[in-house]
């Protein structure tokens, strides 16, 4: 014979249903008459007892629902940050190894890697990537479905501390002895273009691409902001990788001098 397994709610409405049977019972007895089937129900286990006093009510019930949606909200928004910190070491690891191909290049030919010489910069410097993955070019957080490419190289565009142009821009690609601090020049960052930097003047505005916020126009115009609030990845010339937010990012990251943007706008 086949054991019928109750369900929680099953058991909540047997249990009701009980209840209100022995209610039903107690008032409907003749005065001074004692029923013996009912006695010896009053006389059954302690278990059972339990059980049939111990009857959830709506409220409680609600209650019960409402704590697990809470722990299950809570579990959910765990989960999501853990999946986003997830693709944001991905791409860490992605752009360090891009990186490495920037600087293998650097040490090769004595200059930073132009944006464009005879081929994009990526191209260039393609023999010198590792992407035996195949997708060391993708950031995980790129939404855009068509693109294969979501690192832009810097070539921004700034102004000397006498607010003229600077007359080395990295478009052509500079000598690679001209970056006074290595360790805080940005090579290479998330992108939404192959390459980052567009006018001399102003830090552009956030806007929408395919669902990423992206900067448009200015200095920085094209980088992706597709980590946590307004964070991107970036590489720099010293190798190192950084996270950073681009709320509070140093702008001399984006100098090859290592003049902040504040200081020659």
């Amino acid at each position: 014979m086949q054991r019928h397994v109750f369900t929680l709610i099953e058991l909540l409405l047997a249990t009701a249903q009980q209840n209100c049977f022995f209610k039903n019972n107690t008032s409907l007895r003749p005065a001074g008459r004692t029923s013996r089937s009912f006695d010896n129900c009053q006389n059954c286990s302690s278990h059972l007892h339990i059980f049939t006093r111990s009857a959830f009510t709506l409220i409680e019930l609600l209650v019960v629902i409402a704590i697990i949606a809470i722990l299950a909200a809570l579990l959910l928004t765990s989960l999501s940050r853990a999946q986003q910190t997830a693709m944001t070491s991905g791409c860490l690891n992605n752009i360090r190894q891009v990186g490495i191909g920037y600087l293998s290049y650097s040490d090769e030919y004595g200059y930073t890697v132009p944006v464009y010489a005879n081929d994009r910069w990526y191209n260039n410097i393609a023999l010198y990537v590792d992407d035996s993955s195949g997708n060391i070019w993708k950031c995980t957080s790129d939404t855009r479905k068509n693109s294969t490419l979501s690192y832009g190289i810097n070539q921004t565009i700034c102004r000397d501390p006498e607010f003229r142009k600077k007359e080395d821009l990295l478009w052509y690609g500079i000598g690679a002895n001209k970056i006074k601090n290595p360790a805080g020049f940005i090579t290479l960052a998330d992108s939404c273009k192959y390459y980052i930097g567009k006018d001399a003047g102003g830090r552009g505005t956030e806007t929408l691409l395919d669902g990423q916020r992206v900067i448009n126009g200015g200095v920085y115009s094209y980088l992706a902001l597709r980590h946590s609030k307004d964070g991107f990845n970036a590489a720099f010339f010293d190798g190192h990788v950084e996270h950073i937010l681009y709320s509070s990012m140093p702008t001399k990251y984006w100098d090859y001098n290592g003049d902040s943007y504040e200081e020659n706008n």
